[in-house]
């Protein structure tokens, strides 16, 4: 199977956003578009590694994706886990995906990070990052990045 570990502040919002809505909480139906396509063309189960997984359900997160247009929704099949508080998590995420690839069940063929977040434990995922500008939230090319690194041709991921 396929992995994509998901940030949500980021990637699927943007500093734009944030200052339109003034919300912490709130994502970018286009970016979740971008997130969907990325999904249907690779097939990937997506695992979330945001905070948001400290104060929502598996099942709370999948319904926020499918009513901002991911109709990949059920392909959202868990989140790593925590340990830490939700002010410091970013900076052991690199661990508990590290932890969850460990623990599995399933065959992860291939995986990728969806990220805006650097730390130390990242390092030990080297190439299968792919670090989100903050500024933008998710990309075109970041997709095609992510596509690249699960093993699928980026070219089908058309505009």
């Amino acid at each position: 199977m396929k992995v994509i570990f998901l940030d949500i502040d980021g990637v699927l919002n943007n500093d734009a956003i944030f200052e339109k809505t003034k919300w912490a909480y709130t994502i970018d139906r286009n970016l979740v578009t971008l997130l969907d396509k990325l999904v249907r063309e690779t097939g990937a189960k997506v695992i979330i590694s945001s905070t948001w997984r400290k104060i929502m359900s598996v099942e709370a997160l999948k319904y926020v994706l499918a009513s901002h247009g991911m109709r990949t929704f059920m392909n959202v099949q868990g989140m790593t886990p925590s340990h830490s508080s939700i002010n410091r998590t970013a900076e052991y995420r690199g661990d508990e995906i590290a932890e969850w690839l460990s623990v599995t069940d399933k065959k992860v063929e291939a995986y990728v990070i969806l990220d805006d977040y650097w730390d130390l434990t990242m390092k030990q995922h080297g190439s299968k990052v792919v670090r989100v500008n903050e500024e933008t939230g998710l990309t075109f090319e970041d997709c095609r990045q992510a596509m690249s690194i699960l093993g699928v041709d980026p070219g089908l991921m058309v505009d």
